[in-house]
């Protein structure tokens, strides 16, 4: 196991939402944590279709909302997360 130097949030669509995203976002997050088993978080970006995600989901997050909203709920993991942004 290595040393966690960063602990990397993915904010994406996620499963089990069924597009390519959310499948990539899904492996990456399993590989990563296969090598920081305590690192790393994910918060699902969704329609608001009321899906059934993961236990290991941080928050939910509706694509509908304000980006200040977005901000704000984001806000409290600041501390806790790496920020990198990433545009696919």
């Amino acid at each position: 196991m290595l040393e966690k130097e960063v602990n990397p949030c993915f904010i994406s669509s996620y499963v089990p939402r069924q597009c390519g995203i959310a499948t990539f976002t899904n492996n990456l997050f399993i590989s990563y944590q296969s090598l920081y088993p305590c690192a790393g978080k994910v918060i699902a970006v969704d329609d608001n279709s009321g899906r059934d995600y993961p236990n290991i989901l941080t928050i939910q997050m509706c694509k509908q909302l304000t980006c200040s909203m977005n901000s704000a709920c984001l806000a409290g993991l600041r501390d806790d997360i790496s920020a990198n942004c990433w545009k696919g």
